[in-house]
């Protein structure tokens, strides 16, 4: 249930892409995100490497699992570069009573003291400071990249989101019910209209039997209006040039 309810908020921040106040800043970053999909598979691989290596070299033995625990500690270095050096070695700090406080005690290095901080040295180097400096860098050129282009992606995407609604399966049942009934109002997603940068539902009331059942009969029904007054004014003219040259 947890999952399932946040998928749905995302849902819905991702249904929010047709809209002009958001879609403009949006898309741009999905599709960054999108395209540094190849450098988070590298910096997986990094991640899996290391914490391979601190599995092998056997130091803790947290439960559930000990490669869970290095997959999670090499995770804190490599990526958040939280870290604690006696977490490392795999040991902690104890506490002692000394004159009625606790003071904290460090433990003693031990014989893979040398080894982590070779280790440490190599994840921080390579994780924190180069892999997290190249993401950043990554992303921030993909986005520039979308934002110069996001007039165009956020024009495709509501194109799609129309196609998606008039390709849906209740639109042809309605279709096929409002045959069989003779209904003559008929609410079309495929008969979408621009106002104020949002799209609305049009709503058309006619009698006809073939109503507009589709984006392309619809387009194609105001290019057939269009044409016909171009014809009637083209004709109007031709006409008027007609009666100059017979009076002439």
């Amino acid at each position: 249930l947890a999952v399932w309810v946040a998928f749905r908020w995302l849902r819905v921040l991702y249904f929010l892409r047709g809209f002009p106040m958001f879609g403009r800043r949006m898309l741009p970053i999905f599709k960054a995100t999108y395209d540094t999909v190849s450098f988070f598979v590298v910096l997986a691989f990094f991640l899996v490497a290391f914490a391979h290596a601190y599995f092998l070299l056997g130091i803790r033995n947290d439960p559930p699992h000990p490669f869970v625990s290095a997959v999670f500690t090499v995770m804190r270095l490599g990526v958040f570069a939280d870290f604690e050096l006696f977490h490392l070695e795999g040991t902690d700090v104890v506490y002692e009573e000394q004159g009625g406080m606790w003071v904290p005690n460090d433990p003693q290095p031990t014989g893979m003291y040398y080894v982590v901080m070779v280790y440490f040295c190599g994840v921080s180097l390579i994780g924190s400071i180069l892999l997290m400096n190249l993401l950043v860098g990554v992303l921030s050129s993909n986005y520039d990249r979308w934002e110069d282009r996001s007039d165009a992606i956020f024009i495709q995407e509501r194109a799609r989101i129309i196609c998606m609604y008039d390709s849906r399966v209740w639109l042809r049942a309605w279709e096929v019910c409002r045959k069989k009934t003779g209904v003559n109002v008929v609410v079309l997603p495929s008969q979408l209209q621009e106002t104020k940068g949002t799209l609305l539902f049009a709503q058309h009331d006619t009698g006809d039997a073939e109503e507009v059942l589709s984006v392309r009969s619809f387009v194609a029904l105001q290019l057939q209006g269009v044409e016909a007054k171009l014809d009637a004014k083209i004709g109007a003219k031709f006409g008027a040039v007609e009666d100059k040259f017979g009076a002439v």
